[in-house]
């Protein structure tokens, strides 16, 4: 069967997203766009359009052509949307990478996506210019900062008067505009190619999130380079909403944010809400503005979801999607279910089908989901297998998560295919970590699974064959952590074994593995 969202589809506007956030914005003039409180900054709506058109001037006088690539190296910030959006107007793409990757990390990415501009924190120029080495369609680091040796932000826009903004023809349904990057259900990260269109679907479809209320200041804490994080910036911006954002988390840091902004709604990860509800924190602020906050990113436990509800006096609305689509494709405005992720999203399709053998299941019988819906990707960049593999001939996308659907079209996700660990929101691929624990000279053989923790939801695991009987649990956990992002390192151990249970074809059967007892962590 089947299922169609309940509410009536929206019409999605045919032009470049680009154009259309400019032109909303001009209504909002000297409002307060967005609020920097890292820095302690903010910017009016009027600057956030003369900005977009100077950025878009100054980018297209040094070379930027239609599909050429701009990465964004960087915590949360101002900077971030208008660089998007400003990208998009010289007919280019915008990639998104985690500024506390390492050189290993960011040159897998690059290699593939070929940026001929990166924007980076001053912390990170001195890794740019190393990956630049490297790469030779990687023309010009900017920094966010005066940084020795490059030239900042402030300079390349406020010394451009805006007057050569370009007028570039754009297929919305083909050209694409954003190029993050995701595991997908399997392996290591994909370029996940998102169009005008997708990128303006989901703009509008976002609204039933919302259930059609505008909000007069929001909070986001979840990072910019993450879809959940960009896709609501950008909709924030179009619906005239203060966006109020910070680079880290810290729940005192955090309340004494939405007291001093009156913030109505804010994003949040289960981490980010299991320290709020255990926080006392919050009796010394006043947080009656308050009204929702979006949850996303990773389940959320219906028990967490009621003691937030009761304690901030607020709803909390379930979103579900993945970055393939944008991320949106379910949606819970009214919360009728805590243990569902709600209803889906308007012009989106979804049905369940038997993992085996594909047939369609009914109300209540567990399989994987698949979504159709204009804010689905094109596909992955230059990886067709991994592209078939993910939307099928008849152009559903395979989620990787199994759940059912109840009498009243509710979706409940109950267990996933894919093997991606979610660590607090973000993603760690173990087929990324087992790769590089066999470059190892004293490992045989290596797996990796995702194991439950308490605050973290998901944490890595490593069970090793040795080849050096020498070889220490410490030892695989720095090697770990000195060549990869923070969040994956082995958080969950290592245990060393004798083999690594597989299947007559070579699949490593972690089913087999996750049945071994959790020796330990390591925070």
């Amino acid at each position: 069967m089947v299922m169609h969202s309940p509410y009536p589809d929206l019409v999605i506007p045919e032009v470049p997203l680009h154009e259309y956030i400019l032109k909303k914005i001009q209504n909002y003039g000297d409002d307060i766009a967005m609020v920097d409180y890292t820095r302690g900054e903010s910017i009016t709506f009027r600057q956030v359009h003369d900005q977009i058109r100077r950025c878009a001037s100054a980018l297209y006088k040094r070379g930027m052509r239609k599909g050429d690539v701009v990465a964004i190296c960087s915590s949360n910030r101002v900077e971030y949307a208008i660089i998007i959006l400003a990208a998009a107007a010289c007919g280019g793409i915008s990639t998104t990478c985690n500024p506390v990757y390492q050189k290993a990390e960011i040159l897998q990415q690059f290699r593939l996506s070929k940026p001929n501009i990166v924007f980076c924190d001053s912390e990170a120029f001195q890794r740019m210019r190393d990956i630049a080495e490297d790469l030779p369609t990687l023309r010009e680091v900017y920094t966010f900062g005066e940084t020795q040796g490059s030239i900042s932000y402030n300079t390349l826009v406020h010394n451009d008067d805006g007057k050569d903004f370009p007028r570039v023809q754009i297929d919305t349904k083909e050209d694409l505009l954003l190029l993050p990057y995701s595991s997908g259900t399997t392996g290591l990260p994909k370029g996940v190619m998102l169009t005008h269109h997708n990128l303006m679907a989901q703009m509008i479809l976002t609204v039933v999130v919302f259930y059609q209320t505008r909000c007069s200041s929001y909070y986001m804490v979840v990072p910019m380079f993450h879809t959940f994080g960009y896709s609501m910036t950008l909709y924030m911006l179009m619906q005239g909403t203060k966006n109020v954002f910070d680079s880290r988390f810290e729940v005192e840091r955090l309340l004494k944010a939405l007291e001093t902004h009156k913030v109505t709604h804010f994003s949040a990860v289960p981490p980010i809400m299991l320290k709020l509800a255990q926080t006392d924190l919050d009796k010394k602020y006043d947080l009656s503005s308050l009204q929702r906050m979006v949850s996303g990113a990773a389940p959320t436990a219906p028990s967490l979801i009621t003691e937030i509800q009761e304690k901030y006096n607020i709803l909390v609305t379930q979103s579900y999607g993945m970055t393939e689509m944008v991320p949106l494709a379910m949606a819970d405005p009214l919360v009728k279910k805590l243990n569902s992720v709600g209803n889906i999203a308007p012009n989106t399709i979804i049905k369940v089908i038997d993992i085996e053998t594909g047939k369609e299941l009914g109300i209540g019988e567990d399989g994987e989901i698949v979504a159709k819906g204009p804010q689905m990707m094109k596909g992955y960049l230059q990886n067709p297998d991994a592209t078939a593999r993910t939307i099928d001939l008849e152009g559903w996308i395979h989620t990787g998560d199994i759940g059912h659907y109840d009498e009243n079209g509710m979706l409940y996700v109950v267990d996933r295919l894919k093997e991606l660990i979610k660590y607090k929101g973000f993603q760690v691929a173990p087929a990324e970590l087992e790769a590089l624990l066999l470059t190892h000279p004293d490992i045989l053989d290596a797996a990796v699974i995702g194991v439950p923790h308490p605050d973290a939801g998901e944490v890595p695991k490593a069970f090793i064959v040795k080849r050096d009987a020498a070889l220490t649990a410490e030892d695989v956990e720095w090697f770990v952590a000195k060549e990869l992002a923070h969040y994956k390192k082995l958080r969950g151990g290592v245990e060393f074994l004798e083999t690594i249970p597989k299947s007559p074809s070579g699949k490593i059967l972690r089913r087999e593995l996750r049945k071994l007892p959790i020796v330990r962590f390591r925070m």
